[in-house]
């Protein structure tokens, strides 16, 4: 594994993808059942957006894993365009989760709240990448300044 390898947009990217996974399994909102009891969930009972949000967090993690050195995919899975759909998708999935919870009426928790920190921070890190672009306009002839 070799860090240095990464970028600052990839770094912050799995950060964010990596801690976005672990808060999957903390509580995300609550309801009463049978007016006594209090139900606590987590992404994986919350819905399927829940389980869409952990799948594209672990797509992330998994795909800066390999850019590291750590697991070997074929490139079209490690590529900058592929990373952006994931978090979008995981964004999504949890803003989704947000609504559809309010409008029920339960009340959120902290878990959700980092799910939507984490998501941001997903985005923000695979839009910091621009050397894609960079490559392409000089390869048209685009002066660069």
């Amino acid at each position: 594994m070799n860090i240095d390898r990464l970028s600052t947009s990839a770094r912050i990217t799995g950060a964010a993808a990596l801690i976005g996974a672990l808060t999957a399994f903390l509580g995300w909102y609550s309801y009463t059942s049978g007016g006594t009891t209090t139900v606590t969930v987590n992404a994986f009972r919350a819905s399927l957006f829940g389980d869409v949000y952990f799948l594209g967090t672990s797509a992330l993690v998994l795909m800066i894993a390999a850019e590291a050195g750590l697991l070997a995919l074929p490139g079209r899975f490690t590529a900058l365009a592929t990373r952006q759909a994931a978090a979008l998708v995981a964004g999504a999935a949890v803003i989704l989760q947000i609504l559809l919870s309010l409008d029920s009426g339960q009340s959120l928790h902290k878990g959700i709240g980092i799910a939507v920190l984490c998501a941001a921070g997903m985005v923000a890190g695979t839009r910091m990448d621009r050397a894609p672009r960079r490559v392409i306009r000089a390869a048209h002839g685009i002066d660069l300044e």
